[in-house]
């Protein structure tokens, strides 16, 4: 598993369809301002399946409106670290 994992944080073809997803799902929500960060990624193992983690760009409330702030707050699985 732990070579699996090594495979995936190092291979950026991986890394880019991740990010490419990422990036969908926000302009699928009509998010605009916001962005994937294609500089962070992590990956860790939860029992049979691989959590990854993509982070969004820094925003601030200059840069993005409540209305998209609170689109972002609504995807699944998006958590929000800073509030």
């Amino acid at each position: 598993m732990k070579n699996e994992l090594l495979r995936l944080f190092n291979d950026e073809r991986e890394k880019k369809k991740y990010y490419d997803a990422a990036d969908a799902i926000l302009a699928a929500e009509g998010i605009r301002n916001i962005k994937a960060d294609r500089k962070q990624f992590t990956i860790k193992a939860d029992g049979e399946k691989n959590l990854v983690r993509i982070a969004t760009k820094r925003f601030t409330r200059y840069t993005v409106g409540a209305a998209e702030l609170r689109k972002l707050k609504k995807i699944p699985n998006y958590i929000s670290v800073y509030d």
